[in-house]
Parts: structure tokens; sequence; C-alpha cells
């Protein structure tokens, strides 16, 4: 990784500390937030479920958690573009 983007990842594990289960780290550059992502990696499925999502919002010094484990309808991860989707037409749900 980029030493800039590792100093702003950095900075969000300062405020947060270690999301042991998080195998996603998302960078919003424009935001100054940071998310964390714990993913469901099943093999073969190229859209994986999204467990728990905590976002460190750096600007502000908050962070946000959120938990899927237990959604009947948990989003997805989108690897190929990074974006998250639920129920979006054409996405996973919908194939």
């Amino acid at each position: 990784m980029v030493p800039l983007l590792r100093a702003f990842e950095g900075c969000a594990r300062a405020v947060l500390g270690e999301v042991e289960t998080a195998n996603v780290v998302k960078l919003h550059r424009y935001s100054g937030k940071v998310s964390y992502l714990a993913c469901a990696v099943r093999r073969g499925d190229p859209y994986p479920l999204i467990r728990l999502r905590v976002k460190v919002d750096l600007p502000r010094l908050s962070v946000q958690t959120m938990g899927y484990a237990t959604d009947a309808d948990p989003p997805r991860l989108d690897a190929t573009v990074g974006e998250i989707k639920r129920g979006v037409e054409g996405g996973p749900d919908q194939q």
C-alpha cells in the first residue's frame, strides 16, 4: 500500500483500534472516512456477505458500527467495483 494510504488507515486504527474480523478496508478519500468490513468469504462466491461494518469518521473522530450477521438480507460486497449492494436490480441477489 502507498505510504500516504497507510498513514490514512493508520489514523483510523489509532482512533478505533484493531478490527480483528475485518478482511476488507475501504478508504473514503473525499470524506476522510475509513470502513472496516468483515465479509463471509465462501469459495466460488463472487459477492461475499458483509457481516460487520465499522466506519471511522476521522474529521469528527467518531465511530459507527453496523452488524448484519442476523439480517435476513445482509448486504454483499461487489469486489470488482468496491460497492456494497443490497437487492439492487442486476446485483447478486437478482441473478
